[in-house]
């Protein structure tokens, strides 16, 4: 089995979202998570 490995980044936004980043390769996407409740 081999093993494979991601790139992904979490920040903190100013209005309480969270900004996160994800990348296979080449090819990254972008979601902002807004807290529940």
């Amino acid at each position: 089995m081999e093993l494979k490995t991601y790139d992904s980044r979490l920040k903190r936004l100013g209005d309480g979202t969270l900004e996160v980043k994800g990348c296979i390769g080449p090819v990254c996407q972008t979601q902002i998570w807004k807290p529940v409740g």
